[in-house]
């Protein structure tokens, strides 16, 4: 049972996540009939823009992170790169604030907005802020990382098929399923609490419908 748990912990890790979001929505179909860009579908976009915008999300969203943990913990700035102890919390989710924050700006230099649904701009600020927010809470306690990445899963899933007429409602109860399993394996390892698996998950939703709420009427048109 322990291996199953670690097993899953690692198959879904935050730094995944939002990998998983796009791969669900870009190559699973639904259909929106709005002729607004923001409200289009993304298993609509061109191949070429979708293999573009997953391999940023790769570099900058798994591989940019994933290095800044092993270089941290040959360093010995952190013990593991589950980061477990909670003292050494603060730089890494830092660094991921950094990372999301350049997704966004490359995205916006680097795809050609009008053409693709606007939810793929806001997902990257989503990261970051609760990223920032769960930077803040661990200085009192160790907010789970899993938990929000699986929050953030499942909070854009629920706002992007907001948007579309027909959709795959599977996916979203896999996102949830996706969410129990996650949460209960970070227990079962006692890595969290429930209070801190719950709220990890909580914190991820919250973000995410916030950015998408906000976002298409403010940020693009900076």
């Amino acid at each position: 049972m322990k291996t199953a748990a670690q097993i899953i912990s690692w198959v879904f890790l935050p730094l995944f996540m939002p990998v998983y979001a796009l791969l669900m929505t870009m190559f699973i179909p639904s259909e929106s009939k709005s002729i607004m860009a923001e409200q289009g579908s993304l298993s609509d976009m061109m191949v070429a823009h979708k293999l573009h915008i997953i391999l940023l999300y790769i570099v900058l969203s798994v591989l940019a992170p994933g290095f800044s943990l092993l270089m941290l913990k040959r360093q010995k700035q952190i013990e593991s790169v589950e980061l477990d102890n909670k003292n050494e919390r603060s730089l890494p989710i830092t660094l991921t604030v950094i990372y999301c924050s350049m997704l966004g700006i490359f995205l916006w230099m680097q795809i050609p907005q009008g053409r693709i649904p606007q939810v793929i701009f806001a997902l990257p600020w989503a990261g970051a802020l609760a990223s920032l927010i769960a930077a803040f809470i661990n200085r009192y306690e160790k907010i789970s990382l899993h938990g929000i990445g699986a929050g953030l899963l499942f909070g854009f899933l629920v706002m992007y098929f907001h948007t579309q007429d027909t959709f795959n409602f599977n996916l979203i109860v896999l996102s949830v399923l996706i969410g129990g399993i996650v949460l209960s394996a970070r227990m079962y390892l006692e890595k969290h609490s429930l209070r801190e698996a719950v709220s990890g998950y909580l914190l991820g939703v919250a973000a995410i419908v916030l950015v998408l709420t906000f976002f298409p009427n403010s940020s693009l048109n900076l």
